[in-house]
């Protein structure tokens, strides 16, 4: 998975979209992907500065994407 590969970000945000705060793991197991490809690119994205990363004591994640004017 590249970070630019706009198919794996349309799925992780639209999994996140509809099911509110996860995993890692649940993030993969929803999208079809591997773990590892949800933290690089999800961690990317966020230090990127084009999206705010947020987790919770349970170590779930929402994703908050920047909107620019």
């Amino acid at each position: 998975m590249r970070y630019g590969d706009a198919e794996t970000r349309k799925k992780i945000v639209q999994v996140l979209e509809e099911h509110g705060p996860l995993t890692f793991g649940q993030i993969a197991r929803l999208c079809g992907i591997r773990y590892k490809s949800v933290e690089q690119f999800l961690v990317t994205l966020d230090n990127s500065g084009e999206a705010l990363l947020m987790e919770d004591d349970s170590g779930r994640v929402s994703l908050f994407e920047m909107q620019y004017e």
